[in-house]
């Protein structure tokens, strides 16, 4: 992808996802929600990209959040908000908004606020900088968040309301404590330890595998065991037709390291 508010960069089996505004903190403007959605649908229909990473540009913000001075100029001028509900001109621009199903890696830096904490929140795992700072803003400046509506199925209803409510960033230690970070890296190392991660499932796991347990886990949430697994069976069931499901038990007896085709 060319020179812009996002940018996209493949590594092997692996991509990195940059949001580029570093001179405004990575703020999402509508521009670059537009250009986040033309990246992560590129990334799901490259069957050859199997691993997403997203990072933000600079050492200070991964994102903080909304474009609020352009939201104050386009007030001040009297244009009309643009919808982020149904009808929406904003395309689903998150792997969870577009249900995407490869593993993807949020690699924060620096301030994640707002709809930042959103671009985090729906990556599938987040590794974050020692000192990057999460939070949700929205109540200081009176805005919706509905991205946070599924955020108490993954930290809690009393975690939630604490980054949601109480007027204060909490640390990558905290967001951590809480379930919403997996790893915590050394300063200016997240990228780092992010594409460690993802290297290692692109070499080691088979892609379809990996992409059948994240949609299980997404579509059985919530759901009476039985119903789950029900469903969980349905989701995984085409695996066992595979040529890659020969290629790994064949691979085990032969004690070398498999070579999967993703077929």
């Amino acid at each position: 992808m060319a020179e812009g508010d996002v940018l996209y960069e493949q590594r092997g089996h692996v991509v990195v996802i940059t949001m580029n505004r570093p001179h405004r903190l990575n703020a999402l403007s509508v521009g670059m929600l537009d250009e986040l959605n033309k990246a992560w649908t590129r990334f799901a229909d490259d069957e050859e990209a199997w691993v997403g990473v997203l990072t933000g540009a600079g050492d200070k913000a991964f994102s903080a959040g909304a474009d609020l001075k352009d939201m104050a100029e386009a007030n001040a001028s009297g244009a009309k908000p643009k919808s982020r509900g149904r009808g929406s001109v904003v395309p689903p621009s998150t792997p969870r908004g577009l249900e995407i199903y490869k593993p993807t890696i949020a690699a924060v830096n620096g301030y994640a606020l707002a709809g930042g904490w959103w671009m985090a929140q729906d990556c599938d795992m987040v590794v974050a900088d020692e000192t990057a700072e999460f939070g949700i803003t929205e109540a200081l400046w009176n805005l919706p968040g509905p991205w946070a509506a599924d955020l108490t199925s993954r930290i809690g209803i009393r975690h939630a309301i604490e980054v949601s409510v109480v007027p204060q960033r909490i640390t990558a230690r905290r967001a951590y404590e809480m379930g919403f970070v997996n790893w915590v890296a050394p300063k200016g190392k997240a990228l780092e330890k992010a594409l460690e991660i993802a290297v290692s499932i692109a070499e080691r796991c088979a892609p379809a595998c990996t992409r059948s347990f994240i949609e299980m886990y997404y579509r059985c949430h919530g759901m009476p065991i039985a119903q789950a697994r029900a469903l969980g069976t349905h989701i995984q069931r085409p695996l066992m037709t595979m040529e890659d499901s020969k290629e790994g038990p064949r691979a085990f007896a032969e004690k070398r390291k498999p070579q999967f085709k993703n077929r």
